[in-house]
């Protein structure tokens, strides 16, 4: 089982807390004011590794806790936390055991719903899958119309054995359509209709959260489902299950951090629909500048924003080796969903148009960051650094990760990790073959170091390899 918070980070987070908080008054000696400004800077560094180990640390136990359960889908909560000590310093036990516990029940509700199917098969002589398709149509989905009570016209099958959902693969167009009703309008239709689309549902017992862009009508399916319309290509069919895989991982991490009321959360906001829109539509009619500082045009964009960040991390989920090359960095940089649509906005409207301007900079801006922190860690081959980031994102608002990725110093870390990786090019041209030996050795023996400490802050690391390169201060 986890322990309590570790020691030695309740020994750190005194430490910084104990730190002094001063301010300057117009008497002091200038002496006086460098020593106080030099305090300040020691104690703002210290709260930002902190921030760092806290980010990080959450963000490994989530990793390693979802690649266990899939790895072994019927570990039980005790086995799961057992691992997740002898891996992780887990500064949030409470946040950790509670997101043990809703993956193992996650799991073991898809195994009841596997188990009820094929006691059901066998009494209706029935297929498992063709089963769960009727009871998606009938039950919980939504209401099907005459023509639909009829379907599935071509073959539906299981989509293999996940421990977060159910899955079923629909062949036909049609058959999927008949599932779902598109909430969200996509902005731009994909080229070939038959490429790969899905959709997630939590179920509504177990999710609090209530996705409004993947909530289907109705109640009654109690049991988290993937239904995949396959394409034409293997490789797209494998992409949007992982896609909708990630969704589901996602989700569950999204309601644990809510439910323990953690600051670093989605950043999602309560959003009442039309009392909202038709207060945004006054005020934009009446004033523009005012409509764009009030609390409903902030509220909207944090909806679409919120809903956005989900579909990068999904993509992120279903990218394959380099982030950077996963269409999860497009999701960002260009969303192919009308939220704003969804949430009520005229399409054709001048505030629609507004908000979907200001809502695509946003997401252009935590592109780059992203991209720009994790080119960092793939500069020195920390592969495992970059993949944590996409957790560390999950815990931070969209729109403030320019601010929380530069205060919490993963952007100075990356960009000291690129320094050295430059100097160290730099000094192969260099015709000293003893100089071109030491640095060889030195950045070996850093990366060798960083590789075991991936999931901790490495600036500790950084600062002491610095010093031994040698690297002037007008290096850049």
């Amino acid at each position: 089982m986890l322990r309590e918070q570790p020691s030695e980070f309740i020994q750190k987070l005194a430490q910084v807390r104990s730190m002094p908080q001063e301010f300057g008054t117009s008497e002091e000696s200038q002496d006086d004011k460098f020593k106080r400004e030099r305090r300040s800077t020691e104690k703002r560094d210290a709260a930002r590794i902190l921030r760092m180990e806290v980010l990080l640390d959450n963000a490994k136990c989530a990793r390693v806790m979802v690649l266990a359960l899939e790895e072994n889908p019927k570990i039980s909560v005790e086995d799961l936390q057992n691992l997740l000590a002898q891996q992780v310093e887990v500064i949030h036990p409470e946040v950790a055991a509670t997101f043990a516990a809703e993956l193992v029940t996650t799991s073991q509700r898809v195994q009841e719903t596997i188990a009820e199917l094929k006691i059901e098969s066998s009494k209706k002589r029935q297929g498992m899958a063709m089963l769960l398709y009727h009871r998606l149509l009938i039950e919980g989905l939504r209401k099907p119309n005459k023509g639909e009570m009829s379907l599935p016209k071509g073959e539906v099958r299981l989509g293999g054995t996940y421990p977060l959902a159910v899955q079923l693969d629909v062949i036909d167009d049609a058959d999927y359509q008949a599932l779902t009703e598109e909430r969200v309008v996509r902005v731009t239709k994909p080229a070939d209709i038959k490429q790969a689309r899905g959709f997630n549902k939590q179920s509504p017992k177990k999710d609090s959260l209530a996705e409004m862009f993947r909530e289907l009508a109705g109640n009654n399916v109690d049991f988290p489902v993937i239904v995949v319309c396959p394409g034409r290509t293997e490789p797209g069919d494998r992409i949007t299950r992982r896609h909708e895989q990630g969704h589901s991982q996602h989700t569950i991490f999204e309601k644990v951090l809510e439910a323990k009321g953690k600051k670093f959360i989605w950043g999602e906001p309560e959003w009442d629909g039309g009392v909202s829109n038709a207060k945004l539509e006054k005020l934009w009619n009446e004033d523009e500048s005012k409509a764009r500082n009030s609390i409903y045009w902030i509220q909207i964009q944090q909806k679409a924003t919120a809903c956005a960040k989900r579909e990068f991390f999904a993509d992120a989920a279903a990218g394959q080796g380099n982030l950077l090359d996963a269409s999860s960095m497009n999701s960002l940089q260009y969303n192919a969903y009308d939220y704003f649509k969804a949430l009520g906005i005229n399409p054709k409207s001048n505030l629609h148009k507004a908000l979907r301007q200001e809502y695509l900079q946003t997401l252009e801006s935590a592109a780059e960051q992203f991209s720009d922190v994790v080119k960092g860690y793939y500069a020195l081959g920390l592969g495992e650094r970059a993949e944590l980031m996409v957790w560390v994102g999950a815990q931070i608002p969209l729109d403030q990760w320019s601010r929380q990725f530069a205060g919490a110093n993963f952007q100075l870390e990356a960009n000291r990790l690129r320094r050295i990786a430059r100097f160290y090019s730099a000094g192969l041209e260099d015709d000293d073959e003893t100089e071109k030996e030491r640095r060889k050795d030195l950045i070996n023996n850093m990366i060798s170091e960083m590789k075991t400490q991936q999931d901790k802050p490495l600036i500790p690391i950084l600062d002491r390899y610095e010093k031994k390169f040698n690297i002037p201060e007008d290096f850049h």
